[in-house]
């Protein structure tokens, strides 16, 4: 571990304990994507996913033949590699998602953090594929539907952070109310709503996630009104 010092937003100095993650390498048997070599993983995200080139080499993604899984490699906040995320691309595996290494701590990271941690605006979203989808807007993901109190600070820390558009799934209305409550006293707030056909970002085009992003609510003007947790 490590200490380092910040101010967050309410002005108040304080020292947090950062946890680091251990470094890891990617394993030589994930290998590289070309979407134009009509495998079975160029096929599910070309096809499935809707996936370009360009966002295949941005993440890095990587593919497991062995265990049929489209691998994303997950980066601290100084872009260490500490950890993957795996997904099963047959849709006969009982285990859809598997994170490693065992254990890991999906709580003190931020997906894709490390790439837009100088912006003025993000979009906070729960997996890899939603983050994917929305890039083009500096997308981040929770790896998961709670955001902890690390994953917090780490969105308080980024110096320019202007507006928070939040993308969290439908059915994770307790989690937005505690979202809206916790940043609107210092950011503008924005919430993406879907059609009642999109489950989330992940099931849209690229295209389809920008509309929605650029339509987001803005819940600024309504703080104070928000129910009580």
């Amino acid at each position: 571990i490590y200490t380092k010092s910040y101010s967050i937003k309410n002005k108040i100095d304080k020292k947090e304990i950062v946890e680091l993650l251990p470094q890891i390498e990617i394993p030589f048997y994930f290998r590289k994507i070309n979407l134009k070599d009509g495998s079975d993983v160029s096929n599910y995200l070309l096809r499935l996913r809707g996936y370009t080139q360009e966002l295949v080499d941005l993440f890095n993604l990587r593919y497991s033949e062995f265990f049929k899984r489209v691998v994303f490699p997950i980066y601290d906040h100084s872009q260490r590699l500490v950890g993957f995320q795996g997904r099963d691309i047959t849709g006969t595996n009982d285990l859809k998602i598997l994170t490693q290494p065992k254990g890991f701590k999906k709580n003190l990271i931020l997906y894709n953090y490390h790439q837009v941690k100088y912006e003025k605006s993000i979009v906070l979203v729960e997996g890899p594929v939603d983050c994917h989808k929305s890039y083009q807007f500096n997308s981040v993901a929770l790896l998961g539907k709670i955001i902890s109190r690390d994953q917090i600070n780490l969105l308080m820390q980024m110096n320019n952070l202007k507006t928070i558009y939040i993308g969290l799934d439908p059915d994770a209305g307790q989690q937005i109310s505690k979202l809206i409550s916790e940043f609107c006293p210092f950011y503008e707030v924005k919430i993406i709503q879907l059609p009642k056909n999109k489950k989330d970002l992940g099931e849209c085009s690229i295209e389809q996630a920008n509309y929605y992003i650029e339509n987001a609510i803005n819940y600024k003007n309504i703080y104070g009104q928000l129910p009580a947790l």
